[in-house]
């Protein structure tokens, strides 16, 4: 076969014909598989599509549905080019054409969705809320354009050929006018058609007038909240996010056991997965800083701070591995940084009188190390204090009077531990309180403690604020609110006439103290509180911090609790984006913001998107806390719950068994954990028609009440 032969072979309507049907049978097979098999299978199926697009190179931005879509209609082109495959599935002239209408109607979907944002009519009328009118009307169209495709279809190759289909179809849709009187009835049947078609359109706006007027308010709203920088984050993917977890744990156990070239090696491969997540960095430069390698570490972290992560500890670790690489001049500029960020810390204290003792300046490091020593807490501080003359002198560092400097310091930490040994006795009780389950005990306990505390280091001073947070989170767990919130305010006041009330440590008192309204139910109070934390945390460490995703993510949640999801969406999204590229330290806050992103989906009826949120923030808990951990029993309790609305009770019912097994096993002194666990199993049952089982559970109930 020659050339011209092949080309024109391959490029006749045969061809094109096969192609079409091909693509058109792996759509239409995977749509019907995606809507009626159980989801678990469904996203799983995603995750081993996911991870092979990645294993043979595809851009991890392709979606492993979009592979198999590829790799099934290549196979079937192939059994319907040199196999006898059109001939065993019965091809004839309609469902060829049935299959061109379905590519047809699927393509200019896709054009639409790919299309229809980047022009400007549609942002343009996005900001006055009418985008969602125009997205209306142009699904409209297409559908209509498929319909009507079908209906020639249906026409040409169905109704026509058979007489009594044809007499039939044509006397329903045109009936035979009188022979007098045609072109008046042709002209009263038109003119009835655009009256009904135009008196359809105005009850049908005047039935959904309030929804209507809420969609473009909805619109708007989400348009303006969604005018942010993009900035570049790897698309998130569950399966690169177990992997993550791994690493870290190879990480942590090789610092555990002194590994520290290995340490670095694993860290280095989590760089890889992560390269915008900060903690992995500053984790990194901890390793390099026990091999001696200072100049790497502080490469790290100078990197970590530059992708936003410009908090205390990260400045601190910076500053003292600036000391320890020798540049004393550019360490005191760093350790100011640090200590102004978090003024409560003895270490950023410390490390700035350091940095002045090595640049000779012995008045301005005396009076650092004098606020250092009020700072410390107990006997451990002051060992870690020793510990870095210890390394000074190990690495020949020397200063004036270094020795007669660090002799006084531990006279005077001395001192002041022993005063303060009565009031760190009665936080050890209040604190074994709380753990035992005692909590009006400990309360009382945390109270004597700060009243102690506060005359040591006197009533006006902010450095009593960790402790009143302490007591004000166990005041809110407990449902104390009218105290908690005294201290609050308390903590505010402190904190504006100590530090100023832009400081970033108001905005720490801020976000709990609007979880604490949100828990006293007071939702347009803890709107106006997490605002104000997010504009105090913006002005000092940006938009793409871990501090800015806690005020979003409990944003979203106060929104989401006063009904208003079309503001609840926004934060709440832009909590779980920070959260993919900043997963250090805690693996678990990424778990919990997704987990309220999917409450707020489930509430806006959206649940297919609740489902998938909601089942990876499930995954994540599991792969985070393990799967017995007392979470896990409320992402089970989420994800059931989407599945009795979808009436996939199977489902339901081994995600509420499992629910409530982890709370039977758990050694946990809330009871509501267990209680809801068997209500949600309860109900079903009885739903189901498992009656005796229910009442069995029921009966549980009132015994667990009368135990409490």
């Amino acid at each position: 076969m020659n050339i011209s032969t092949w080309a024109n072979d391959w490029f006749s309507k045969k061809t094109f014909w096969q192609l079409n049907a091909a693509f058109g049978l792996a759509f239409i097979s995977l749509y019907i598989f995606n809507q009626n098999a159980p989801h678990y299978y469904v996203y799983h199926l995603q995750i081993a599509l996911n991870n092979l697009s990645r294993t043979i190179g595809f851009d991890s931005t392709v979606e492993g549905i979009v592979l198999l879509l590829i790799l099934a209609s290549v196979l079937l082109f192939l059994g319907l080019r040199y196999g006898n495959l059109g001939q065993k599935l019965k091809f004839n002239l309609f469902t060829i054409y049935a299959l061109l209408a379905t590519n047809v109607s699927i393509l200019s979907y896709l054009s639409y969705n790919e299309i229809s944002w980047s022009l400007n009519i549609y942002e343009q009328l996005s900001a006055f809320g009418f985008g969602g009118l125009l997205n209306v009307i142009s699904i409209t169209c297409i559908t209509v354009a498929a319909i009507s495709f079908m209906g020639t279809l249906l026409w040409h190759y169905v109704l026509k050929p058979n007489p009594k289909l044809k007499t039939w179809a044509q006397t329903l849709l045109q009936a035979k006018p009188p022979i007098n009187a045609q072109t008046q009835s042709h002209k009263l049947g038109k003119w009835l058609a655009i009256a009904f078609i135009i008196g359809s359109v105005l009850i049908a706006l005047s039935l959904y007038k309030k929804e209507i007027v809420h969609y473009m308010r909805m619109e708007k709203e989400l348009y303006s909240n969604a005018q942010t920088t993009d900035v570049e984050t790897p698309k998130f993917n569950i399966a690169n996010w177990r992997k993550a977890i791994e690493l870290t744990k190879s990480a942590l156990d090789a610092e555990k056991n002194k590994a520290w070239t290995l340490a670095v090696n694993e860290w280095t491969k989590l760089n890889t997965n992560y390269p915008y997540d900060a903690g992995v960095l500053a984790r990194r430069a901890e390793s390099y800083k026990q091999l001696g390698q200072y100049e790497n570490a502080r490469q790290d972290l100078k990197q970590a701070i530059s992708l936003g992560s410009n908090d205390a500890n990260t400045l601190t670790s910076y500053c003292w591995t600036t000391m320890l690489a020798q540049h004393f001049t550019s360490a005191i500029d760093v350790c100011e940084r640090a200590q102004k960020n978090d003024p409560w810390d003895y270490s950023a204290s410390l490390n700035l009188g350091h940095a002045y003792l090595f640049n000779n300046d012995l008045n301005q490091a005396n009076i650092w190390y004098d606020k250092a020593i009020k700072q410390l807490l107990n006997k451990e501080d002051l060992t870690a204090v020793n510990n870095d003359f210890t390394l000074f002198k190990k690495h020949k560092l020397s200063a004036t009077q270094i020795d007669q400097i660090q002799a006084k310091l531990n006279t005077k930490a001395h001192a002041w531990l022993s005063t303060l040994a009565p009031v760190n006795a009665l936080l050890k009780q209040a604190e074994d309180a709380e753990n035992a389950g005692d909590y009006n005990k400990a309360v009382s306990l945390y109270q004597q403690h700060i009243k102690a505390l506060q005359k040591r280091i006197g009533d006006q001073d902010s450095q009593i604020v960790p402790d009143l947070m302490q007591l004000t989170l166990l005041q809110t767990s407990i449902g104390q609110y009218q105290p908690a919130e005294e201290s609050f305010k308390r903590m505010q006041t402190l904190v504006a006439q100590d530090l100023g009330d832009r400081h970033i440590k108001m905005s720490g008192v801020l976000n709990d103290y609007g979880f604490m309204l949100v828990s006293a139910e007071r939702y347009d109070e803890a709107i106006n509180t997490y605002q104000k934390s997010i504009q105090i945390t913006k002005l000092n460490f940006g938009e793409k911090h871990q501090y800015m995703a806690t005020a979003l993510s409990g944003l979203g949640v106060a929104y989401r609790n006063v009904g208003q999801l079309d503001k609840a969406i926004s934060p709440a999204r832009t909590a779980v984006e920070i959260s993919l590229n900043q997963l250090l330290p805690d693996y678990q806050a990424l778990a919990k913001r997704m987990n309220n992103l999917g409450l707020i989906y489930d509430e806006a009826g959206l649940n297919q998107s609740a489902e998938y949120h909601l089942m990876q923030a499930l995954e994540m808990t599991e792969l985070s806390v393990g799967p017995n951990h007392i979470d896990v029993c409320q992402r089970l309790h989420n994800l059931g719950n989407i599945m009795v609305k979808t009436k996939r009770y199977d489902e339901a019912e081994g995600m509420f068994r499992r629910a409530l097994k982890i709370a039977d096993n758990t050694n946990t002194p809330n009871s509501i954990i267990k209680t809801n666990a068997i209500l949600d199993l309860a109900g079903l049952l009885k739903l189901i028609g498992k009656t005796d089982e229910a009442t069995l559970l029921y009966a549980r109930i009132k015994i667990i009440e009368q135990s409490s």
